[in-house]
């Protein structure tokens, strides 16, 4: 039995399981053996971290891939859209585009879920783009609008 084979089948034994097997060759004889092989879905990682979810029948793994593929663009890094960003690239919502064209005050701290003493002085998607990056769930995209471009977007 190989190495990750035996440590596999230790760690099924304490979880009670007693009927294991273990193919000589591993998966390379199994294929060449043309028998059933099935291929990953989703990685490791994407599959842990998003688990809750994927037990929901209403978002399930079909469910989960498109909110990692979706695209959600909010007006405001501050008091609400600091929070909905955390929260929706928490949920997995891939791609966040940031809209805002103010800077990270100390006065904004309390409430600014995104934003740290290090950012004061510092334009408030840029704050966000690096808090949300640094979940490792957004892949996303960063925007930010002048106050001019605010103005006509809004009227």
């Amino acid at each position: 039995m190989g190495g990750r084979s035996l440590q596999c089948a230790r760690s099924l034994q304490s979880r009670g399981y007693t009927r294991l097997f273990s193919i000589a060759g591993g998966t390379t004889r199994w294929k060449a053996a043309g028998l059933p092989m099935t291929e990953p879905t989703a990685d490791a990682d994407f599959l842990e971290r998003y688990s809750r979810h994927l037990w929901l029948s209403e978002v399930g793994l079909d469910g989960q891939r498109k909110l990692a593929a979706a695209r959600v663009a909010l007006i405001g890094a501050g008091g609400l859209g600091s929070p909905a960003a955390l929260y929706l690239a928490t949920a997995g919502i891939g791609h966040i585009t940031l809209i805002d064209d103010d800077l990270v005050d100390r006065s904004n701290l309390q409430r600014e879920v995104l934003h740290r003493d290090a950012d004061i002085g510092t334009p408030k998607v840029e704050s966000g783009c690096r808090t949300l990056a640094a979940s490792r769930n957004v892949r996303g995209c960063w925007r930010v609008m002048s106050s001019a471009c605010w103005a006509a977007t809004m009227s």
